[in-house]
């Protein structure tokens, strides 16, 4: 039987500082999200080459966020969406009632408690991976418009 479970994965001050930063690309009302930056894409010349792209990427993304999990917490299936604005707005920043009451009744099992935590780990790491695509093509693309062609001195990771 299992006695004791142990979250190895950044602490709740790491999370936060993380998190805080992270909201800025998913926050549609910021000047730097993933939609801002989307619609200014959009509205620039036509000749840009694969504009429609960068809306593909953010389509993408908000499918897998929209997706219920493949695992239950707490005997429930959420959604990644739903898991993500849990632990945000239910621990880590502008505390939300609703979704404090669902994360608190996570943290009464360490089990349920370490599988939130590892599935939004999980979750944010994807957001950032597609965000950091978003913008290199986007730069890319505005770059190969205007004549320059840009290789990138490191692949990205995955």
């Amino acid at each position: 039987q299992l006695q004791a479970v142990q979250f190895n994965g950044p602490s709740d001050v790491e999370m936060k500082a993380y998190t805080l930063t992270y909201r800025l690309l998913i926050q549609n009302n910021d000047s730097v999200s993933i939609f801002r930056l989307s619609e200014s894409i959009q509205a620039l010349p036509d000749f840009l080459p694969d504009k429609q792209r960068f809306g593909m990427v953010r389509d993408q993304l908000n499918a897998f966020l929209n997706t219920e999990n493949e695992q239950t917490i707490a005997e429930k299936v959420f959604t990644r969406r739903s898991i993500m604005e849990v632990v945000i707005y239910g621990q880590l920043a502008h505390r939300n009632p609703e979704k404090k009451a669902i994360y608190d009744g996570w943290a009464k099992d360490e089990r349920e408690l370490a599988s939130a935590r590892s599935e939004f780990m999980w979750i944010i790491a994807r957001v950032v991976y597609s965000s950091g695509y978003f913008l290199r093509e986007a730069c890319r693309g505005i770059l190969k418009a205007y004549g320059i062609d840009y290789k990138d001195p490191l692949p990205l990771p995955l």
